[in-house]
């Protein structure tokens, strides 16, 4: 699939909007205002008892979803969980750009959507240590590549924050990028209203947009601001994904899966980051350079005390003088 790739609807969603399921009115908003993709979620922006009702309302928005002007995805549950047979079954009936899958670990759930699926595009969404383990070997598979980084922070029992995550959006970046696949889909801010996270996020992320216009304003200041104080030569990036959100945060039950994005190189925050982080293992090196040197200092100085002791100890032995000054002699 990846030699195809670069005209397909997959690679050119770039920043998508987040619609819970079971919130049809939202869902022609959403395609009224997305730049150019919107994911209908039936997973976790969806309670579960609520989800074969959201699975009615959205087979109801057929016409709706064949007429958007924007490419429309469905992110379905994962496999072999109670609701995604169903959720399948749906998606083959509906005129939309493809699915994204979540907790996508390898190649056989992929090959048998496209075998359901036929013409549909595929977003895999990395959300598990499993799924990361061997991503390079997968990663061909599927249309394009999603970090789950909420669910991947669980599964792992880590911190949610940029460095901790470093390793496994480096290694989702390259894989993708091995894969001849567009940029890979990150990690979004939950914390839709507070400019401040936002503008912190933006030095790893190229895009950061949320449903409120407000962060994407705030999210596109902070970029441009970021490039300009440090631009690169070929720019990486990172394009995110847009959430529901009550009460200025993204609704917990479709926070914590989303996905965002960024490119087949490395993100410029990143890049940065592994740049410093390389700076900190020279120095640790050179620091244990040093100390080895010194530790070598240390035996042959140990050695030489050890020789002069024995020496010493020999002339006292035949009733001469030490080769070492005494005390008051020096």
């Amino acid at each position: 699939m990846a030699a195809d790739l670069a005209g397909t609807r997959a690679a050119r969603c770039n920043f998508p909007l987040f619609v819970p399921g079971d919130r049809p009115d939202r869902l022609a908003r959403a395609i009224a205002a997305a730049r150019d993709c919107v994911i209908a979620d039936l997973e976790d922006a969806v309670a579960p008892a609520a989800r074969q009702q959201a699975r009615d309302l959205l087979a109801g928005e057929a016409a709706l979803l064949g007429g958007a002007a924007v490419p429309v995805f469905v992110r379905v549950n994962g496999v072999g969980t109670p609701w995604h047979e169903d959720d399948i079954a749906l998606c083959a009936r509906l005129p939309i750009a493809g699915v994204m899958l979540p907790k996508a670990d390898g190649a056989a759930a992929i090959a048998s959507l496209r075998s359901r699926l036929p013409g549909r595009e595929i977003l895999a969404l990395v959300e598990t240590a499993a799924g990361l383990a061997d991503l390079r070997v997968w990663a061909r598979n599927a249309d394009r590549i999603a970090f789950g980084a909420i669910d991947y922070s669980a599964d792992l029992g880590c911190a949610e924050e940029p460095m901790a995550l470093l390793g496994a959006r480096s290694e989702i970046v390259l894989a993708s990028r091995l894969a001849g696949l567009p940029a890979p889909l990150d990690g979004v801010t939950t914390s839709v209203r507070d400019a401040d996270r936002i503008r912190q996020d933006a030095p790893w992320l190229r895009r950061k947009v949320d449903n409120p216009p407000g962060p994407v304003r705030t999210g596109d200041r902070g970029l441009r601001a970021e490039r300009a104080a440090a631009p690169m030569g070929r720019e990486g990036a990172c394009r995110g994904a847009g959430r529901g959100e009550r009460h200025g945060r993204t609704d917990d039950r479709c926070a914590g899966r989303r996905a965002g994005a960024r490119d087949p190189g490395a993100c410029r925050g990143a890049m940065t980051a592994v740049a410093d982080v390389r700076a900190r293992r020279q120095g640790v090196g050179a620091l244990a350079a040093l100390t080895g040197k010194a530790r070598q200092g240390k035996t042959a100085l140990s050695k030489m005390l050890g020789r002069s002791s024995a020496r010493r100890y020999r002339s006292g032995s035949r009733g001469g003088n030490s080769i070492l000054p005494r005390p008051g002699n020096a």
